[in-house]
């Protein structure tokens, strides 16, 4: 039946025509218009909101490693802002040499940082034993040991560092400044390595005691690499300083204030922020010129 399946082709064809046609008129008009939006959804941002700015505060140094750095145990620049947490003791005892009371310092150093052990020992000796620091004039010796120590000096990455150091500039108590025991390399001392900062203090770190009161100094790492902008160019300075001041607390010293013109600072003057308007030190007792 020819004529019968004609027209049945005509319908069909009718019928798709007409959906089309109704697609065309109401469904395609509806996509091309802008969305509606549900009741639960947040609105866009507009052009006039505020945008969140992230500040690097430790981006990378991409100066060259110079003579000063290596002479400061830095074998290269690349400190981060986070490290593991994990700490390795400087290896190696380095006996007292001078009069006066002997103290014995312990160096560690986060895992993965950029250091020459041997060097960062030799450097971090001399700059405690030198004689424009706190060991001027036969006031005390500073001797190394990998075992029980006074006093730990703990290189950490930034981050690290905030969570080691609630408090890093405050004072040791009088009562126990400076430190009189002296305690000496032990052979029954526990010098294995991946210790934490907190390893041979018996202080609950819940009670935030400063650092100074547990006889920790605990440094920047790329503050030592970096130096601070007080001391300019300057970073071997900078780095004396970041271990007298902190020395200081050790001490018992408290933060100092700096007021006059072309004035040299205090070596206790806090050198992180802006000292103008006096000069920059990192000497407790700086030969004078």
């Amino acid at each position: 039946m020819p004529g019968l399946r004609g027209v049945v082709y005509i319908v069909i064809a009718a019928f798709i025509v007409g959906v089309g046609a109704g697609w065309l008129t109401t469904v395609v008009p509806r996509l091309l218009a802008s969305p509606e939006q549900s009741p639960s959804s947040s609105p866009s941002p507009s052009a006039s909101d505020d945008p969140v700015i992230l500040v690097d505060l430790y981006p990378p140094i991409t100066r060259v490693t110079d003579t000063d750095d290596l002479y400061a145990g830095l074998t290269d620049l690349s400190v981060g802002a986070v490290g593991p947490g994990v700490f390795d003791v400087v290896p190696g005892i380095d006996q007292p040499e001078g009069d006066g009371p002997t103290h014995w310092i312990r160096v560690e150093i986060e895992e993965g940082l950029p250091f020459s052990p041997g060097a960062l020992g030799v450097f971090v000796l001399t700059v405690l034993n030198d004689e424009r620091g706190w060991a001027a004039n036969g006031r005390m010796v500073f001797a190394r040991t990998d075992g029980a120590a006074e006093i730990r000096i703990v290189f950490a990455n930034p981050n690290t560092v905030e969570s080691l150091c609630a408090r890093p500039h405050e004072a040791a108590s009088p009562d126990i400044a400076p430190p009189m025991v002296t305690l000496g390399p032990s052979p029954e001392a526990d010098s294995s390595s991946s210790v934490t900062p907190s390893a041979s203090s018996s202080v609950d770190p819940d009670q935030e005691i400063s650092c100074a009161e547990q006889g920790i100094i605990v440094v920047n790492a790329y503050r030592w690499a970096d130096g601070l902008k007080a001391f300019g160019e300057d970073r071997t300075a900078a780095r004396a300083y970041l271990l007298q001041h902190f020395l200081g607390h050790l001490l018992g010293e408290s933060d100092a204030t700096c007021e006059t013109v072309d004035e040299r600072a205090s070596v206790m003057v806090d050198h992180e922020f802006d000292i103008a308007p006096c000069l920059p030190n990192g000497w407790p007792y700086p030969m004078t010129s």
